[in-house]
């Protein structure tokens, strides 16, 4: 199977989730992820603000402002991905791409290795933690010295619904392999890396 095909048919199955669903399965994703000694332990992270039926991880987003972690949303551009600091109310919508993100004025993080984890969101993964994005190849771009040097700091944890696993993600030389996938029920470690 293809990418395109693959891509085509998970975004299929997120968006047959009602919004009950996303949100229970949101919320046990977000159980499970803050029970992990890496979050607890973390001072600054990275996530995503959920939109097209990915992993809801907002109220892992609001536990951790609660709990005086410094948290970073990535906003998207032609020039690539920066993270800005969240502010703790929803961010605005950018009208070019429909995300909602931190704005230009947005304290900028200065070093992504100054990061705890990076939360990642997906259509597709595997056990050997290959990641199946929306196609704009933002993450790669931004964290493609993993591939180059020996550099695991931030780890990459990919957001997932167990129905999103797949028996192997097709692969690019550009992609960048997350270090976790945490799921509704289950937190995988990658083998074979």
């Amino acid at each position: 199977m293809t990418k395109a095909q693959l891509r085509t048919q998970m975004r299929r199955r997120r968006n047959a989730l009602t919004i009950a669903e996303q949100t229970g399965l949101g919320h046990r994703w977000c159980a499970r992820f803050t029970g992990l000694p890496l979050f607890e332990n973390a001072t600054a992270f990275a996530a995503y603000w959920p939109c097209r039926g990915e992993v809801d991880i907002r109220p892992l987003l609001n536990l951790g402002r609660n709990l005086g972690k410094s948290i970073f949303l990535p906003t998207v551009s032609a020039t690539g991905m920066w993270f800005g600091q969240w502010e703790g109310t929803p961010p605005p919508k950018n009208r070019s791409c429909g995300l909602r993100q931190p704005t230009k004025n947005s304290p900028r993080l200065p070093n992504l290795r100054t990061l705890d984890f990076v939360i990642v969101p997906l259509l597709a993964f595997d056990r050997c933690g290959l990641r199946l994005g929306q196609g704009g190849g933002y993450y790669d771009r931004r964290f493609q010295l993993r591939r180059f040097q020996n550099w695991h700091k931030p780890p990459l944890i990919g957001a997932a619904y167990d129905f999103q696993e797949v028996a192997t993600v097709p692969m690019d030389p550009w992609d960048v392999s997350l270090d976790r996938i945490v799921t509704n029920d289950e937190i995988i470690t990658p083998v074979n890396r």
